[in-house]
């Protein structure tokens, strides 16, 4: 290929077939319009996978970059909205949003680099500048780089930002990305006398607990409203013209040490979300409206998507507010690199694990019975129940890093096992995909490789379902199995190595999983082991020597007990009552 057209998304309008084309990754080459691509001149740019020091030092560089533009950033936005906040606020505010920007940004731009560094000579057609949008919220964000047209816009802004021109043309309406709808209140009666007795300081405010709704009231009652939960609250955003230049300050204040550096400054100008410079002070006033003034402390499974709440956590932790953070699913404590966990560990003064006690800081680590564990049934093996559930995942066909594993790799894991599933028991398969597909058209790739399989959707709850079936089977780490384990569920896993990399306290009770027959190394044998268990599924899942296993599994990465009610109670009304800071 003297000359080729490369192509950065899967926005066919875009492609130029006049000339090969060479394909920026995965993510342009949807299965549902294979029959286009397939008939095209075409070849995809090689994935270029580091070796573990390169990617140990591209972890450090990103994980530095990071810390410095939160500080230059919180302290240039301080300058524009007045006052002096301090770096934990900036981080509560924007760090998760910051976090996930510059990773992204940093894949983009090096996937360009290599493109352009191999083939000089490529052409492309990039989007016209009149279509290009800025996100209101963090939220945004992160729908938007999941999808077609916001990665154009990025893909263009990059090129023109290293220099490059290119024609570019307008996106039709239909394809422009569409902001987060406006969050509401669940309102009701409860709500309301909530409301009423959430008071401000000497309370211990729960929002987006995970807890019980029952037990959330139960807590209410006992501590006589000093413990009590308040919904996150309505809120709408502008769609005014952006503030050019108090944008122009953040791009003067950021750190340019290399040539990525000096396009994520650029980029950064107009790609920051608009509650942080426009709509800073709306934000401000809905969060001062909805929520009680500086309490004693916050306890959050979901510190991430809700501006308002995340703004009045960081203004009350500015007067002496705790904020206590609970975990939110699987995940953490086990996973290497878990961005969730390091944003929750960093904003928080005590973090509630689900029994694990390690990584960077655990000194701030409480084990506790998982919140969303509570109050859930032991549903034990029973051989008079039918089916077996296997519950997938799904990523964004966009890559969030470039440390990611190849969500593709993780579909022919799925094939694999499926083609080695038992024949006697395809009848008793159902699969449960996630609720998003991402793109990946993953229920008709199963089907166009010949796989017949009933398929569950999401209006059936996911504990009902995990109730009803005789045997669950996961082929990811994730929430669902600790959910599993933690019931008592029978319970078959398997998952790649590469794409999920444990830390090393976590290793030996993965390594016990395997050593009772629950966790496999590879799609076939986890599928050979579905007959022989299914079949006599209350032996095997109740042998001692497994079920010893499961339980230190569960006390360390899904706690959970018939007194975990009282046990939170103890927890929050020792810090009600002072006895514990």
């Amino acid at each position: 290929m003297s000359k080729a057209y490369l192509a950065t998304t899967a926005i066919e309008d875009f492609w130029d077939d006049r000339l090969p084309i060479l394909f920026l990754g995965e993510w342009c080459l949807l299965h549902r319009r294979r029959r286009v691509w397939n008939g095209l001149r075409h070849r995809m740019l090689p994935p270029r996978w580091p070796d573990r020091e390169e990617t140990d030092r591209a972890r450090a560089y990103l994980a530095a970059l990071y810390e410095e533009v939160l500080v230059r950033l919180g302290a240039t936005l301080d300058g524009i909205h007045g006052g002096s906040r301090s770096p934990r606020y900036w981080r509560i505010l924007l760090g998760f949003w910051l976090h996930n920007y510059i990773r992204v940004l940093h894949e983009r731009y090096g996937s360009l680099r290599r493109a352009f560094d191999a083939e000089p000579e490529l052409t492309t057609i990039g989007l016209d500048s009149a279509c290009f949008v800025t996100p209101k919220e963090s939220n945004d964000f992160t729908m938007w780089i999941q999808e077609d047209a916001y990665n154009l816009q990025i893909y263009t802004r990059l090129w023109q930002a290293m220099g490059m021109s290119f024609p570019v043309k307008a996106l039709a309406e239909d394809r422009r990305p569409i902001s987060s709808p406006v969050s509401r209140s669940s309102g009701g009666v409860l709500e309301m006398l909530l409301r009423l007795i959430r008071g401000g300081p000497g309370k211990i405010i729960l929002c987006g607990s995970y807890f019980p709704r029952r037990f959330q009231v139960r807590l209410a009652i006992r501590s006589a409203g000093g413990i009590i939960s308040v919904q996150q609250g309505p809120h709408a955003l502008s769609a005014g013209h952006l503030n050019q230049t108090a944008r122009r300050g953040l791009a003067s204040a950021l750190p340019i040490n290399n040539s990525f550096e000096k396009v994520l400054a650029v980029m950064l100008t107009d790609d920051i979300p608009r509650c942080f410079v426009e709509d800073f002070a709306a934000v401000g006033e809905t969060a001062s409206r909805h929520y009680p003034r500086s309490p004693k402390a916050i306890l959050s499974a979901a510190w991430n998507p809700h501006e308002p709440f995340k703004r009045w956590a960081a203004e009350a932790q500015e007067h002496g507010t705790l904020l206590l953070c609970s975990q939110h699913g699987g995940g953490y404590g086990m996973v290497s690199n878990f961005a969730f966990e390091d944003h929750d560990m960093a904003i928080a003064d005590r973090f509630y694990s689900w029994g694990w006690v390690s990584g960077k800081s655990p000194e701030r680590i409480v084990p506790m019975p998982g919140g969303r564990l509570m109050g859930r049934n032991q549903l034990g093996a029973d051989r008079h129940k039918q089916g077996i559930l296997l519950v997938t995942t799904m990523s964004s066909r966009y890559p969030w890093s470039q440390f990611e594993h190849p969500f593709s790799e993780y579909l022919k894991w799925q094939a694999r096992f499926l083609a080695a599933f038992p024949h006697a028991l395809r009848d008793e398969l159902r699969l449960r995909p996630h609720r998003e597909d991402g793109g990946w058209d993953i229920v008709q790739r199963l089907r166009d490789q010949g796989f017949s399989v009933q398929i569950e959707d999401w209006g059936r709850l996911f504990y009902q379902s995990l109730n009803e079936c005789r045997l669950y089977v996961s082929d990811h780490l994730s929430t669902t199995f600790i959910e599993s384990l933690s019931a008592d569920k029978p319970t078959v896993l398997f998952w790649s190595p590469q794409a999920e990399l444990l830390r090393s306290e976590a290793i030996p009770y993965c390594e016990e999983l395997k050593s009772a027959g629950i966790l496999f190394d590879t799609p076939e044998e986890a599928a050979a082991a579905v007959g022989p268990i299914y079949e006599d599924v209350e032996s095997w899942w109740r042998n001692p020597r497994r079920q010893e296993i499961r339980k230190k599994f569960c006390s360390e990465f899904g706690s959970t007990s018939a007194e975990a009610e009282s046990a939170w109670e103890k927890e929050l009304s020792s810090i009600l009552e002072g006895r514990k800071v």
